[in-house]
């Protein structure tokens, strides 16, 4: 099993020390652009762009070490954790595979599949979704389950549990759940309806369907917030027909009495579990991919804003003594700051000089003179106190 650091050198493309370099310096708790610019001979001249990837993906695959060893944990505390699941487990690449791995194993809470185990049927249902040559028809099997005291008062009761059950199996299967992930992302339609008559900003959306592999990050943000207003009505659509015998050929062994029942049992977990769950990850998928477009959009557009060099001249800040300032009790001295002015006397040969400044001194007056001709000190300011002479 591959470690952190050999998948990102070789999803990134960079030698395995730099990555290491880079992994250390961020748990030392460096940040991006102080790595980037200050420790380039650690990473080889990385950009922030590179090493913020870097940083995500990095997280992500931390996170995902984490609930697997979570998820094993879980799993062999009920004591079902085998070694062929551990290592599928520890081999899958995204959360999402995690979950799925997971599903069978999650504490859920009372549908219908565990009322179902709970009524005596599993039995039941793991004779028909066996589908042997010689399994009996579901009608006949399904008359030695009927048991009033349980809940089962008929044979149709014992049916639809064991159907229930059957469902429930199919929608945990991690592998047929990828398949169908992958068939909504390549097939699937998003579809955008108004709820309201009224017009309003997003009356583009109103009557809206795109393919969601080629939706743009933009109409997803919107369209999220159309529907958050209470506006638009927003769907997943999958054509039935596209997806189903993808599911039969996973599921349904042909030849048996219990293929037909099987077969509805597929169609029951699709309508009621599969597609729901996969509509809701394919959405937050897409959330969350319009979120990061709209950031890298947002750091691209600021990015020369911020690096563009200032091409002002530095000026003199003239600040004038205020008012309340000269009356204030702390002000006791006389305020005398040094300003510049400038000095254009000619030459004997006619040219003006470069100007240079001249400074001067100025009282704590609020006006503040910068003329040429401004070379007279301002008269002293009276002394507040008697002379001693003049105290008796």
């Amino acid at each position: 099993m591959q470690t952190i650091p050999q998948i990102l050198a070789k999803e990134l493309g960079k030698p395995q020390q730099h990555i290491e370099n880079v992994i250390a310096l961020l748990d030392e708790g460096n940040t991006i652009p102080f790595i980037a610019r200050y420790r380039k001979e650690q990473h080889g001249s990385m950009d922030d762009t590179a090493l913020r990837k870097l940083e995500d993906r990095l997280r992500y695959l931390r996170n995902l070490e984490t609930r697997r060893q979570e998820v094993k944990s879980a799993i062999d505390g009920q004591g079902k954790l085998t070694e062929e699941l551990a290592a599928a487990i520890d081999s899958a690449k995204t959360l999402a595979e995690v979950e799925d791995l997971y599903r069978p194993y999650k504490q859920k809470r009372r549908p219908r599949a565990t009322m179902a185990k709970e009524k005596g049927l599993e039995p039941l249902a793991a004779l028909l979704f066996a589908q042997e040559r010689d399994c009996p028809r579901p009608e006949e099997a399904a008359r030695d389950f009927v048991d009033p005291e349980k809940g089962v008062e008929t044979v149709e009761d014992a049916l639809q549990g064991a159907s229930d059950i059957i469902a429930e199996q199919i929608s945990d299967d991690a592998a047929i759940r990828k398949s169908l992930r992958a068939l909504i992302s390549r097939q699937g339609q998003l579809v955008s309806r108004a709820a309201t008559e009224d017009d309003s900003v997003y009356r583009l959306y109103y009557d809206f369907t795109q393919s969601v592999a080629r939706l743009q990050g933009h109409q997803v943000l919107a369209i999220n917030r159309g529907e958050k207003e209470g506006i638009l009505k927003v769907s997943i659509t999958l054509d039935r027909e596209q997806a189903l015998p993808l599911l039969r050929r996973a599921v349904v062994k042909p030849g048996s009495a219990a293929m037909e029942f099987v077969k509805s049992a597929a169609e029951d977990a699709y309508d009621r579990l599969i597609f729901p769950s996969l509509e809701r990850e394919v959405r937050n998928q897409l959330t969350e991919q319009a979120d990061e477009g709209a950031i890298g959009q947002f750091a691209l557009n600021l990015k020369p804003l911020l690096m563009r060099r200032s091409r002002a001249r530095s000026r003199w800040a003239l600040i004038p003594v205020t008012a309340w300032a000269a009356r204030s009790p702390s002000w006791t001295a006389q305020v005398r700051c040094s300003i510049p002015t400038w000095s254009t006397r000619p030459t004997a040969s006619g040219r003006k000089m470069k100007p240079s400044p001249r400074w001067q001194r100025s009282s704590k007056s609020t006006v503040w003179s910068t003329s040429p001709s401004a070379t007279a000190r301002p008269a002293a300011r009276p002394n507040r106190w008697p002379s001693s002479s003049s105290v008796r």
